[in-house]
């Protein structure tokens, strides 16, 4: 835990702030796979950990 001194109300939230120093980077090279995506690495990441994906459910 990064702020463990976090409000308890923060350390008990289900829920992530996280965005990568290369989502840039990643959005480039998905973009470079499929010129007519539009990718978002925080869309990204909300499907992989966010409300009812596999890590959400486990």
């Amino acid at each position: 835990m990064a702020w463990p001194d976090a409000p308890r109300d923060m350390r008990q939230s289900p829920e992530i702030d996280a965005y990568p120093e290369n989502a840039r980077i990643w959005e480039i090279a998905e973009k470079r796979k499929d010129p007519n995506s539009r990718p978002e690495a925080s869309e990204h990441i909300d499907a992989l950990f966010g409300s009812g994906s596999q890590f959400y459910r486990t």
